[in-house]
């Protein structure tokens, strides 16, 4: 059975002041506006509440900002508390930064047309869905002081929300296909882990993502581990996914490699006893090369013709020279890859 989410007991207490009030001042809480939503498998119309933004807090956990809040915390030396008044402004920042043009025309339609579907909070007032919409809010408030802009009209999950059942909800809304567009390629790949990380499997999450199939979550988890692999064991630099930020053709195109050289399919390959896994990993540290140098992911495609033809191949690593940098036993092992950066690579 899945353990519910702690939460923060003052904030609830907020928050649950603020639901009575207004459903005092409409006679009832079935005389509230009602909006449809899906919790723990079962989809009803639920209220829709109008909270102070001032009451709200930006989600550290977003999805679409996860790399950017790890590069601002790295940037900053510190971890961010999701109830720090100063680290609140920080994610507000970054998403107002993110995608700017596109926040400019959500803005624009704010002041014309104002909210019309409701986010989703915690009990204790974290905002699972509507974080940019509560940023663009305040600015402008700041910018007009339209007392209209000082809310967010939203609906309130209970109070033994599970983390899984937490992921399902943000993902379901802002994850499937149509609004993929929505995150970044690194962000896309650290939410689908989060899932995983909170206890569903790839069939599980699958089932909950319009357009998007159990195989494809499964190849996105994979590809994610590759460029743990790189930043780990390659340069050195775990966890630091903003380094990534423009090579996820890069990553794909490697991954499709790898896959094909594991198991060699349509185009030949001329090996005397076929390459046995030290040679596959020597494959993967040439790309891993390439992308430390940011070559255009189109060389990493010619990778696969070099690599089909052995005499080629073997050409190729001796004049990048890498056979210096894996040592005797690695090369036996074919497993580890040794970090070729110095500390300001960043």
């Amino acid at each position: 059975m899945s353990t519910a989410l702690p939460f923060n007991p003052e904030k609830k207490r907020i928050i649950d002041d603020l639901l009575k009030e207004q459903e005092e001042s409409t006679g009832g809480k079935g005389l509230l506006p009602k909006s449809k939503i899906s919790v723990k498998g079962t989809t009803s119309y639920e209220p829709i509440y109008r909270i102070p933004t001032k009451f709200l807090y930006y989600n550290k956990s977003n999805g679409r900002i996860k790399a950017e809040i790890i590069e601002k915390e790295a940037e900053l030396g510190k971890q961010f508390d999701i109830w720090d008044d100063n680290d609140q402004l920080e994610f507000r920042s970054i998403l107002l930064a993110i995608r700017r043009e596109e926040n400019d025309k959500i803005k624009e339609d704010l002041k014309t047309n104002s909210q019309t579907t409701p986010g989703v909070i915690t009990c204790d007032g974290i905002v699972i869905n509507g974080n940019r919409r509560k940023a663009l809010f305040e600015e402008l408030y700041e910018e007009t002081s339209d007392e209209k802009y000082k809310y967010l009209d939203v609906q309130v999950l209970p109070s033994n929300i599970s983390k899984a059942e937490l992921w399902l909800i943000e993902a379901g809304i802002q994850l499937s296909a149509p609004q993929q567009l929505d995150y970044s390629p690194i962000n896309n790949l650290l939410k689908l882990r989060e899932g995983k990380n909170s206890g569903l499997d790839e069939k599980e999450m699958a089932a909950r993502l319009y357009g998007i199939s159990e195989d494809e979550i499964i190849e996105d988890l994979e590809r994610l581990n590759l460029i743990d692999e790189y930043l780990t064991d390659f340069i050195g630099k775990p966890g630091k996914y903003y380094l990534t930020k423009g090579l996820a053709e890069h990553f794909i195109d490697l991954q499709q490699i790898l896959t094909w050289a594991n198991a060699p399919r349509g185009k030949k390959i001329d090996w005397v006893d076929g390459p046995n896994l030290s040679d596959i990993n020597e494959l993967k540290l040439v790309g891993f090369y390439y992308i430390r140098m940011r070559m255009p992911h189109l060389r990493i495609r010619e990778l696969r013709d070099h690599f089909a033809i052995q005499d080629v191949w073997k050409e190729q690593i001796r004049v990048l020279d890498l056979n210096n940098d894996l040592t005797k036993e690695e090369k036996k092992s074919g497993g580890i890859i040794v970090p070729v950066t110095k500390e300001n690579d960043d």
